[in-house]
């Protein structure tokens, strides 16, 4: 019974780790098939699909046909929401640049300030952008102004997840096999983790405040 039981672990195992290896090379593939630019948000936003539904325990789906259902049916919306994240960021690099040129002025802290606060509401907007995506149906404004404050609202999982990404990061730099079979699929499976507790959490806060 127990050499039973450990093989159905063993197997287990093996099944989750194929699965995300397959994923990430999926993701890489889709990318490839959209030209790099244009494949990113797409193959992203099916990852993203396919983690959700086994968080969800919807393991038998298929996830090919779950991805490139997703793909297909996501390119030109995602990419356009990408469009919007590229202008935010060059907004963002513009004004770091800028910084540098007023460097031995008095604007220099106040504007440093102000920059330092854009690029953390930024990193908070690209870390829950996905998971917010598909978890909702929203319009792109609101897709934007939910991933921010849900990340703020719940500061404590947002460090954890960045935390976790740093250490899963500094793994894969020691060992680089895994960039190629797990980066993109467990580093997806990280942010969903913890937004899927902020998701919980802020709807617990709204359910409590509409009860009271």
């Amino acid at each position: 019974m127990e050499t039973k039981r450990l093989l159905s672990i063993i197997n287990h195992v093996a099944v989750i780790i194929s699965r995300y290896a397959y994923i990430n090379l999926l993701w890489v593939a889709f990318v490839l098939l959209g030209g790099v630019i244009f494949g990113i948000m797409p193959a992203t936003i099916s990852m993203f699909t396919v983690i959700r539904k086994w968080l969800h325990q919807n393991s038998d789906d298929s996830i090919f046909q779950t991805f490139y259902y997703t793909y297909k049916q996501e390119f030109i919306k995602s990419n356009t929401l990408m469009a919007v994240l590229l202008v935010f960021a060059v907004l963002l690099y513009s004004n770091i640049a800028y910084a540098g040129l007023i460097r031995e002025t008095s604007l220099y802290p106040f504007f440093l300030a102000i920059t330092f606060i854009a690029l953390s509401l930024y990193i908070i907007l690209m870390l829950y952008i996905a998971p917010v995506y598909v978890h909702y149906q929203f319009t792109f404004k609101r897709y934007l102004a939910y991933s921010i404050h849900i990340g703020l609202a719940n500061i404590l999982h947002t460090t954890a997840m960045v935390v976790s990404l740093l250490g899963f990061y500094y793994l894969s730099m020691k060992f680089p096999g895994i960039i190629l079979f797990f980066s993109f699929s467990v580093s997806a499976s990280i942010v969903d983790f913890f937004a899927q507790f902020s998701f919980n959490n802020l709807q617990t806060q709204e359910t409590t405040v509409k009860s009271a």
